[in-house]
């Protein structure tokens, strides 16, 4: 079985985080528009982390868990 290189690695990590902040928005049933108010991020870049295109900050990640209402380590927990 082929390693992966650490490019991929990081690239995996992101779709994965992005996969796991879309479930936990559908199931506050939001919007992306919504979501981006809630979590005071722009509506494009909260897509662009969802479709694991970004890598996001602490203070972004913040305001994510704040948004969502859940610890930050249950956030990055995924």
């Amino acid at each position: 079985m082929k390693e992966l290189t650490k490019e991929e690695i990081e690239k995996r990590l992101l779709e994965d985080f992005g996969k796991h902040i879309r479930n936990l928005r559908i199931e506050r049933e939001l919007t992306q528009e919504e979501a981006s108010l809630i979590c005071e991020v722009n509506t494009h870049y909260l897509s662009d982390l969802e479709n694991g295109r970004k890598n996001p900050t602490l203070k972004v990640l913040y305001r994510i868990s704040e948004g969502y209402n859940i610890p930050l380590e249950e956030l990055v927990s995924f």
